[in-house]
């Protein structure tokens, strides 16, 4: 079996759907993301010619995957599965709003037996059946406290990158929609398959959490300029001593205003923002470096190296090793495979 490590505390084994015939309805509906359609759908409309071609051996169900618009669904349509794709953020009202027929044929379609899978912020839409209230589920990391507020009795586990739990499926980013799909894969024709589909594609299968992903840039969508320049300041100068009285005399504000407003405007604490600028140069370094860990250490500010592994460990969810193991190796098969 595929080791899953994210969700292998929600998941002990991996039941194969015994149905030899599996209808896919791939949802489509204003302000989807089409990468997320279309990709999925090129995806499952190869695994039958794949499997047939290369493995012949394997048992092989047939998969009939169909893209469907979310405006013609009818009653008496009936699928296995049904996959809701993202949605642009600035529309996820607009979306649950637009779809109340969607949602209700969602929640006939899981009384019957059916599953689903969201992909991303699809999980807005997933969410606002009931169907998910008390389970665990995931989504993008930037729609995680938006979806936290509208649907608090939902279990988010938003460092996830797939959950499942009650014949629901949830995947993270928009681009984990291939993760995702060979999760499922796997479900229906066993890991040599998953793995030969995995690899046709160049589909790498990720195995840690969404904070490796993660990014500053939504701590500075406010309109505060003063703490922009404290920002700013910290991401210029991470690499040397930074003290909260510089900050907050650069702010001019009181260093007990300054700590207040800046926790306020960013979620975050000056201290906390400093280690998350640190990571987040330390993470760039490892993935395009060959420096040692004490050298990128030194070069982010740190001279306590086991200090800064803690730290690390904590915020990525990956050892510094562990870490440049995996994108080193990301980028090795992709060069490989251009060569072919």
């Amino acid at each position: 079996m595929i080791k899953w490590q994210f969700c292998q505390l929600y998941v002990v084994f991996l039941p194969k759907i015994k149905s030899k015939q599996m209808k896919i309805a791939i949802i489509s509906f204003n302000n989807a993301v089409m990468t997320s359609v279309y990709g999925s759908y090129e995806i499952f409309a190869q695994v039958n010619m794949l499997l047939s071609t290369f493995r012949p051996d394997l048992p092989n169900p047939s998969l009939y995957p169909e893209i469907v618009d979310a405006n013609k669904l009818d009653t008496k349509t009936s699928f296995d599965m049904v996959i809701l794709p993202a949605m642009h953020f600035h529309a996820i009202e607009e979306v649950i709003a637009s779809n109340a027929h969607l949602i209700e044929w969602l929640k006939k379609h899981h009384e019957k037996g059916g599953e689903i899978a969201s992909i991303c912020l699809g999980a807005f839409l997933l969410a606002s059946t009931g169907l998910i209230n008390y389970k665990i589920a995931t989504t993008h990391w930037m729609g995680a406290e938006k979806f936290k507020l509208m649907f608090p009795n939902v279990d988010l586990v938003d460092d996830k990158i797939v959950t499942e739990q009650n014949r629901i499926y949830c995947s993270g980013g928009a681009y984990s929609f291939t993760t995702l799909i060979i999760y499922l894969i796997e479900k229906i024709f066993g890991e040599e398959a998953a793995i030969l589909i995995a690899k046709v594609f160049l589909i790498h299968l990720h195995d840690g959490k969404q904070d490796s992903f993660k990014i500053l840039n939504l701590q500075k969508s406010h309109n505060n300029e003063k703490i922009k320049i404290a920002q700013n300041f910290i991401e210029h100068n991470y690499h040397k001593k930074i003290t909260l009285e510089e900050l907050s005399t650069m702010t001019n504000m009181s260093l007990r205003n300054f700590m207040r407003v800046f926790n306020k405007t960013t979620g975050d604490t000056p201290n906390a923002y400093i280690q998350k600028v640190r990571v987040e140069k330390a993470k760039k370094t490892l993935e395009c470096s060959n420096l040692t860990f004490e050298q990128i250490c030194l070069n982010v500010g740190y001279t306590d190296y086991a200090s800064f592994r803690r730290l690390f460990k904590k915020k990525v969810g990956q050892t510094p090793s562990e870490y440049r193991k995996k994108y080193q190796r990301i980028f090795t098969e992709a060069n490989s495979a251009l060569k072919y």
